[in-house]
């Protein structure tokens, strides 16, 4: 559901074992901490990211915190992207919180009820950064309100 470009540059390296290397690491992440820290590990080692790499490497922090969270992403266009949350979700956290939560992050999120879920609907246009960001934020907000509230 989410379409980032995945190959490393030659910016980056030629030899096939370090770009094997570098996809492992990014696959790898799992929390925010590592995030950092294999980007952070890649501009030691090559002198820079590029938002291309940078996108890739949030993309799968997104994909561990989907898996997490238990949110779906229903519907991903180049308007909007739409997210679900189960009963089982939003019956175990604050969802006054998380919608106060996600104005804080952007004003682009709307939620509605439907068929026993909670849709969140987060508006592309006009956004000032890539929407993996927002996701990714929004998700971190459930995932606190879940485990460490």
């Amino acid at each position: 559901m989410i379409d980032v470009a995945t190959h490393i540059g030659e910016e980056y390296t030629d030899e096939s074992e370090i770009v094997i290397e570098l996809h492992k690491k990014i696959n790898g992440i799992t929390n925010k901490k590592e995030l950092k820290e294999v980007l952070s590990e890649i501009r030691d080692r090559f002198g820079m990211t590029n938002h291309e790499l940078e996108l890739y490497a949030h993309e799968k922090y997104l994909e561990k915190l989907l898996i997490i969270t238990g949110v779906k992403i229903l519907e991903n266009d180049n308007l909007k992207v739409l997210l679900k949350l189960k009963k089982e979700i939003y019956e175990t956290i604050s969802v006054e919180k998380l919608f106060i939560e996600s104005t804080k992050i952007s004003t682009k999120f709307n939620f509605s009820y439907k068929s026993g879920s909670i849709l969140v609907t987060l508006l592309k246009a006009t956004l000032e950064k890539d929407y993996i960001y927002y996701l990714e934020e929004f998700l971190e907000v459930i995932y606190d309100l879940k485990f460490k509230v």
